[in-house]
């Protein structure tokens, strides 16, 4: 069931940022049916959760099936808003199945290194945490408490980063490059500002 949940929200993510980056194209309209349709997700998962928790006592299996059934009626609306002939990112047949050499090219150069770094710093994650695991409950709780008071300290700049993507991504979508390195500054300062002590 992971890996059904994996591929519906990968549509919906991809289609999301699609949707960021196309900057101020007039395509109002169609980004309306977009929001509307991700509304419906939303709701068929929330009132899913409800009634298979809540009244079929379902247990983990009541939060499971809602969610794949939200995520797989997401994907279908936005495939099927994406193969409209008025849609501006049309996917056909052609554009799906048709490889282009360049583009391939330039996100393998930048997929590969970063494949390669997530590899070695979970690498890395999996080692500290299999030695602190030898060493009994005490040390494994305090291990995940000084986890959790880390993770606070990135709390800032996760959510910079997210306002980056979406503010950042809508510039590049209109071409304006003199308001992306605004935004990115701007951001940035922001980072440093907050975290100053």
């Amino acid at each position: 069931m992971p890996d059904l949940l994996y591929d519906h929200g990968a549509v919906v993510s991809v289609s999301g940022t699609l949707q960021r980056g196309r900057g101020d194209l007039p395509l109002h309209r169609q980004q309306r049916g977009v929001d509307e349709g991700l509304g419906l997700v939303n709701a068929i998962n929330f009132c899913g959760n409800a009634l298979c928790v809540f009244v079929l006592r379902m247990g983990v299996a009541g939060v499971a099936v809602p969610t794949l059934v939200s995520r797989a009626v997401g994907a279908v609306i936005i495939l099927s808003l994406a193969a409209r002939r008025d849609y501006v990112l049309r996917i056909t047949p052609r554009t799906v199945t048709r490889l282009e050499g360049r583009t391939v090219r330039s996100i393998l150069y930048i997929g590969i290194p970063s494949a390669f770094e997530s590899s070695l710093f979970q690498l890395g994650r999996v080692l500290v945490v299999s030695m602190i695991s030898l060493f009994g409950t005490v040390h494994i709780s305090a291990n995940a408490v000084a986890n959790n008071l880390d993770a606070v300290g990135c709390i800032v700049g996760n959510a910079m980063g997210l306002a980056m993507i979406t503010v950042v991504g809508r510039c590049v979508g209109a071409q304006d490059f003199e308001q992306t390195k605004h935004y990115t500054k701007s951001c940035f300062c922001g980072i440093i500002s907050r975290r100053a002590p």
